[in-house]
């Protein structure tokens, strides 16, 4: 995980991934923040897509030297 910090657009809370080894790879991300709903964004923190998430916890699969960014709400 790269960054946590408040939204710059609109409202929640954005995570940022970056794959430093360069490898592909799934991973989990479990977390202590109440949210509702996950969006992958891009870097300006427009909505590529929603991610399914359960009980707090979301997955997603990174390619080598990807960024990857989510939005919780």
């Amino acid at each position: 995980m790269e960054a946590v910090k408040k939204a710059e657009k609109g409202e929640g809370t954005i995570l940022r991934f970056y794959e430093c080894h360069g490898v592909r790879d799934s991973v989990s991300v479990k977390v202590d923040l109440p949210f509702k709903k996950v969006q992958e964004v891009d870097l300006m923190e427009d909505r590529i897509s929603d991610v399914a998430s359960k009980n707090g916890e979301f997955s997603f699969d990174i390619k080598p030297f990807e960024i990857k960014t989510f939005r919780l709400m």
